[in-house]
């Protein structure tokens, strides 16, 4: 499997787990630090503390589960090997974080989320690592790639709508715990069966078996001599400094600021639906545009859609819903094209040390995802408590002022320096092409 196009099968097999997987992950990520607060009755500080907790795991499992996928040496793969192993315990871990036994008190339900929250993050790393690694492996096509991951995002936008059809019973349901408890044990189950049926559809190239890095240290080392990778950690850390505060506090501006908390759904439904509509638009202009132009583009507007996000109030649903719009297809196009300049990074790699380190490129990108949000979290609980922050009442203006700054400046502001960052890109199509034809070369 080199450069060829990729058949629409194996196209299927590979994005479909990412449907599931976001029909969980969604859900979590954004309503799951108001449920603990709202429902589980738990503190602030304590919900960001645990997020953060999670995060510094993730700074030993990502890196590591990324390094040993790339040494995996098994019959079923690499990559598969992995995938098989986390589904099982990814699908149960999920359970167990919406349902904590009632019986437990405040002390035994905060142990249980703690728990539960280093299982999942566990297993959901299991899982991703050699997952969006085996992306990167599945051709070395420049514009091939970018519609492979623009499928991926498509059927994950799909999972997104599952998600939002869950938000939606929670806003509205007498009994949350009850709801939870029916959508979290379908989402589990539909996790654990979706990947394994993908990992006996999906095959793994013969040729980049035993091609990982032989030295965790180096291997990692070799992410930070990379000129083109170095520069992406910036950006891609910047980025996500800010969409991370946008998701953990949408349940909350929607409830204490609009007042309309049974419009969630539809403000993220304005949100999702340019993810479900523009990725071929994308896949098709980048082929002119170039990805760093385009990609650039899609920032700019990012950047406009959060600062308009600052002057919502009571009752500006409609306005919140185009917001949202504007974001939706800003992020749509990023989806499709970082993963896409990340493979083509990670050629450049190869080119230069020999070696196929997908997962070890993969684990670092993720690693800076899941420690933004861990930052953001545990500067969003305590911000909230600071400012007295009290859940199911008439807020403060201090309390408003805060969930404006960090609901809207923030991410505006680093935005604007992911675009700074980004301008200095280089790696172009005609560079990868080169590399390419070294690789094949060199044989």
């Amino acid at each position: 499997m080199t450069a060829q196009r990729i058949s629409a099968g194996v196209l299927w097999a590979y994005s479909l787990p990412a449907a599931a997987v976001q029909f969980t992950y969604l859900l979590f990520t954004i309503f799951y630090v108001n449920y603990g607060t709202d429902v589980l009755l738990l503190a602030p500080w304590l919900m960001g503390l645990l997020f953060s907790l999670t995060r510094i795991w993730d700074a030993v499992s990502d890196p590591v589960a990324g390094y040993l996928s790339d040494r995996t040496q098994s019959r079923f793969g690499r990559r598969r090997s992995w995938m098989f192993a986390a589904a099982i315990p990814l699908g149960l871990a999920y359970m167990a974080l919406w349902n904590p036994p009632l019986a437990l008190g405040a002390t035994g339900t905060a142990v249980w989320v703690g728990v539960a929250l280093f299982l999942y993050s566990t297993s959901f790393t299991a899982f991703l690592m050699p997952h969006e690694a085996m992306g990167a492996e599945l051709t070395t096509s420049y514009h091939e790639r970018t519609r492979l991951f623009g499928l991926k995002h498509l059927v994950f936008t799909l999972g997104s709508f599952g998600a939002l059809g869950v938000m939606y019973v929670f806003t509205t349901a007498e009994d949350i715990r009850a709801a939870a408890f029916t959508a979290t044990a379908m989402g589990g189950v539909m996790v654990a069966v979706v990947i394994v049926l993908s990992v006996r559809r999906l095959k793994e190239r013969a040729d980049f078996q035993g091609r990982g890095s032989t030295n965790l240290i180096r291997a990692f080392g070799d992410v930070w001599r990379n000129r083109h990778a170095r520069l992406l950690l910036f950006v891609f850390g910047i980025e996500n400094l800010g969409t991370a505060s946008v998701a953990l506090l949408t349940p909350y501006v929607m409830k204490y600021i609009v007042k309309a908390p049974e419009a969630t759904v539809p403000m993220l439904l304005a949100y999702f639906v340019p993810n479900l509509l523009f990725p071929y638009v994308w896949i098709r202009v980048s082929r002119h545009t170039g990805k760093k132009r385009l990609w650039l583009v899609a920032m700019s507007v990012m950047t406009l859609g959060f600062a308009g996000l600052f002057f919502v109030g009571e009752g500006t649903v409609l306005y919140m819903m185009g917001c949202s719009a504007v974001l939706g297809i800003g992020w749509s196009c990023g989806a499709v094209l970082a993963p896409s300049v990340k493979s083509d990074v990670i050629d450049y790699d190869d080119l230069q040390t020999g070696e196929r380190k997908e997962g070890a490129y993969f684990a670092v990108w993720n690693l800076v995802r899941k420690s933004a949000m861990g930052i953001v979290a545990i500067i969003t609980g305590f911000a909230l408590q600071l400012a007295d922050y009290t859940p199911n009442v008439e807020q403060s203006e201090q309390v408003i002022w805060t969930m404006r700054v960090l609901f809207s400046g923030v991410p505006t502001m680093f935005y604007i320096l992911g675009i700074l960052f980004f301008i200095r890109y280089s790696l172009n199509e005609s560079e990868h092409r080169d590399i390419v034809e070294r690789l094949k070369a060199r044989g």
